[in-house]
């Protein structure tokens, strides 16, 4: 019987390379790949025709899914190449580091929080991080590298391993150096160093049970385990010790698609895979065409960017990284094949090398999983809708323009919009155009991240199929809704993803809030999400006869209530009302409904015709009342008369002002007898109340736009007003001072 070690770097080409010659001369009859036991069942499928890395193993606990760990693999990883080599060889493989059901159950008693509480997404990608790699406190091969006289300790890793002629001797040689590394480096956290001894434990223990069953046995793990791998005799005693009495959770495993662009981020030892992109097509390539087909691929990515890449520019940068490499001693790599680029490719410009990192060297290829992989029920439905939807997965940024008129297009906006509803952002809405009072058309970008998997398992609680868990939802959110628009914007939500059956149970929730709620604010943001939901009527087939009652109940009630609303307000409390009055005014002037607006223009005469409302509400009355021709000029004159006049301070008289020409910039401009009112109004203020009101001055016309403000500018510049000076007769005024001085018994 015989144990062999070979020690590995995560995701390295030379260590796959490398681990597949060491395991062709060794046969062994069993491999242990340093992985979680609980996807031990999933491992035939690694050898799938459908199975496309980048992928990745999810564990996580059903109960609580954001508690999870990833364990990513690309093709060139040398745990991926393993588990292909035993599948194809016929041989016995599995996973031998500690399982996740006690990893999951250490993170779940470590936390402060409950084991039950929903973690937030830094908090997910911490602990996906911390559960599925080891979090060294240093980079062991950095120390290796900085030893050899080098820098980059992935370099020297790739380079040493990959010019290895004996590979059974260069993972011997590895041990040794690991050997050394950890007799000088100590792990100083004691939570961390208590996590690797468990994992050493159960790791030593896998091999021990594998020893007795098997006469080679080739154990893969990372190149930092294998000291503590060999001390196996001795430390039976206290592996078992140390690993009683383990917490423990439930687990499912699955495989799931990754991304090289998520697999830079972290992995292995923490030290990251900086240029995974550059690693395929390592491994892909026969070593001697490596640097003429990278230059070819950047050259058609430069010409799809619509820049010149010609032949034979990619010819001379070819024989310019050759020279670069031949000066400073080794082989072509990626920095000579960069420099190249960017000297003959790129013009010597810089910033296309910001686009062949993102689209060569990371790469953003996104993997598959055959279909009958294990997925949750809610996970297969989507696939089945995107599938026949004719939909991207892709992590790319994919915009749609959708004709709501056009059914496929319509079902595709319902999926995207009950995916949001269940807090799957796959698809995020962009603008909307608008024809003939319908919107017909909806923009939408699609980018598919590894993290929607989890949510996805998440959302499974709500139902089975996307159209279920959707209905569940939106049936449990209005029945716990306290606030009215709360449940107008889930109306909304409901109608645009097409879910007729919810309609009515949150119409009838919306009716009873509606009918208890006496604060104007909440039934001001209430209407809004109404008047839009219908607007959709034409398109979406929304049954208006439903809504329109209890737009027009709301709306009655806010008419009634906006003057007590309106009062005894301070300036922040004044700002907030604003900002509702003038979307409220835009909703209904959007619902085209007559009998809601002439309701509306008498609550807001009633703002307009008293002292005690806010003088921003006042003007803002004035202003929509004025745009809808409810007022005239000379009526408007005479409400900004009342604002400035001697019973009101100036500071009154300002933000009366603000609240009438905020938006008003054009008719400013038109309107000669509008314009010649506020003009009078500043020339007429003294220097002192000009000054303390200057600043709202300032704020109010800072909201029109430039060219309004370039226009009223040249206005004023062209219709200066010439300053009168009275000139004074002497030989007049000398007639009447001496009664002026003996009235007010002043001597001269």
């Amino acid at each position: 019987m015989s144990v062999h070690l070979f020690g590995i770097r995560h995701h390295g080409i030379g260590s796959a390379r490398s681990l597949l010659a060491a395991l062709e001369l060794l046969q062994p009859d069993c491999i242990l790949i340093e992985g979680p036991p609980d996807a031990d069942a999933l491992i035939p499928l690694v050898a799938h025709e459908s199975m496309q890395p980048p992928v990745a193993l999810l564990i996580y606990d059903p109960d609580q899914p954001r508690r999870a760990a990833w364990y990513p693999f690309a093709v060139y990883s040398p745990e991926w190449q393993a588990l292909h080599f035993a599948l194809t060889a016929g041989i016995d493989v599995r996973f031998m580091d500690l399982p996740q059901k006690h990893r999951l159950g250490l993170l779940a008693v470590s936390e402060d929080k409950p084991v039950d509480s929903e973690l937030s997404d830094e908090d997910t990608e911490s602990a996906l991080e911390e559960t599925s790699s080891a979090r060294l406190p240093f980079d062991p091969l950095g120390v290796l590298a900085a030893t050899a006289g080098e820098t980059d300790g992935e370099s020297w890793w790739g380079r040493v391993v990959e010019e290895s002629h004996n590979p059974v001797e260069i993972f011997e040689a590895i041990h040794e150096a690991m050997v050394s590394l950890r007799a000088e480096h100590n792990i100083d956290d004691s939570v961390e160093q208590h996590h690797e001894a468990l994992r050493e434990a159960w790791m030593r223990t896998t091999i021990r049970t594998a020893e007795k069953q098997y006469e080679r046995v080739a154990v893969v793990c990372g190149a930092w385990h294998t000291p503590a791998l060999v001390e196996r005799k001795t430390s039976k005693s206290s592996d078992s010790a140390l690993l009683k009495g383990l917490p423990s959770v439930k687990t499912v495993a699955t495989f799931a698609p990754w991304t090289y662009s998520r697999l830079a981020l972290s992995s292995g030892y923490g030290a990251g895979i900086v240029s995974p992109g550059w690693y395929h097509h390592l491994w892909e390539t026969p070593p001697t065409e490596v640097p003429a087909r990278w230059l070819g691929r950047v050259a058609t990515l430069l010409r799809a960017e619509g820049m010149l890449a010609s032949t034979a520019q990619v010819i001379d940068g070819l024989r310019l990284s050759q020279m670069l490499a031949g000066i400073r001693g080794r082989g072509v790599g990626l920095d000579e094949l960069n420099e190249a680029s960017i000297a003959v490719l790129c013009a010597g410009r810089t910033e296309p090398l910001d686009l062949i990192r993102t689209k060569l060297i990371v790469s953003n290829r996104l993997g598959s999983v055959p279909p009958d992989a294990p997925a949750v029920p809610l996970r297969r439905d989507l696939t089945a809708q995107q599938k026949k939807l004719r939909l991207t997965v892709s992590p790319d940024a994919v915009t749609m323009d959708l004709d709501l008129r056009q059914p496929t297009d319509l079902t595709r906006s319902q999926l995207f919009h009950r995916l949001n509803m269940l807090n799957l952002p796959w698809a995020s809405t962009g603008r909307v155009s608008t024809h003939s009072g319908g919107t017909f058309h909806e923009y939408w970008t699609l980018n598919w991240s590894p993290e929607l998997d989890i949510r996805l398992i998440e959302a499974n609680v709500w139902g089975n199929t996307v159209e279920s868990a959707a209905l569940a939802f939106v049936y449990t959110t209005a029945a716990e809704a306290q606030q009215l628009s709360i449940v107008t914007l889930l109306l909304k939500q409901a109608i645009l993803s097409a879910l007729p059956p919810a309609v009515d149970a949150i119409v009838q929730r919306l009716s009873n809030l509606a009918s208890v709620t006496h604060d104007v604010g909440q039934l001001m943001d209430a209407t809004q999400p109404l008047v839009e939901t219908l607007r959709y009527g034409d398109v979406r087939k929304t049954d208006a006869n439903l809504i329109a009652p209890v737009l027009e109940s709301i709306v009655v009630r806010i008419c009634i209530g906006l003057y007590g609303a309106s009062l005894n307000l301070d300036d922040d409390a004044a700002r907030l009302f604003y900002e509702r009055l003038i979307k409220l005014n835009s909703a209904l002037q959007l619902a085209q409904d007559n009998s809601l607006l002439a309701r509306w223009h008498e609550a807001l005469t009633s703002l307009t015709e008293s002292d005690s409302t806010h003088a921003l509400l006042a003007g803002a009355a004035v202003q929509l009342l004025l745009r809808t021709e409810r007022l005239n000029t000379i009526q408007v004159a005479s409400g900004m008369h009342r604002a400035f006049s001697i019973g009101h301070d100036s500071l009154y008289g300002a933000n009366w002002l603000e609240g009438f020409l905020t938006g008003m910039e054009h008719s400013l401009l038109r309107d000669e007898t509008l314009f010649a009112l506020v003009d009078d109004w500043v020339v007429g203020l003294p220097g002192e109340q000009f000054a303390d009101i200057l600043p709202l001055l300032r704020r109010t016309f800072s909201t029109f736009d430039a060219p309004a403000r370039r226009n009223l500018f040249e206005r004023i510049t062209r219709g200066a007003r010439q300053i009168e000076v009275e000139v004074i007769d002497e030989a007049r005024a000398a007639k009447v001072l001496p009664l002026l001085r003996h009235i007010l018994g002043v001597q001269p």
